[in-house]
């Protein structure tokens, strides 16, 4: 049985909000990805050249760079998870 004593609208739109963005971004990410995945499948020289020209970024990324930059946002995200935490708990 749901506890009605501290159900809140507010909190209910909040979450169907939530959800419904989230299920918005993920279906137009994955349409973009098709989409990509369609054009790269092409024949023809404008495929060809873009697929080179992916390539050739990728091979050109340094690693160490990325990596570092991945780290620094998992320390963000973990610092700003842990603000809301202190935030809610008040």
């Amino acid at each position: 049985m749901p506890d009605l004593e501290h159900f809140s609208l507010f909190h209910l739109y909040r979450w169907i909000l939530v959800v419904l963005g989230v299920t918005y971004a993920t279906a137009l990410t994955i349409a973009y990805f098709w989409n990509l995945h369609l054009q790269l499948r092409q024949a023809g020289s404008r495929g060809q050249l873009v697929r080179r020209y992916l390539l050739l970024h990728i091979l050109r990324l340094r690693l160490r760079r990325f990596w570092l930059d991945v780290v620094e946002i998992v320390v963000l995200v973990a610092i700003l998870w842990e603000l809301v935490a202190l935030h809610s708990a008040l």
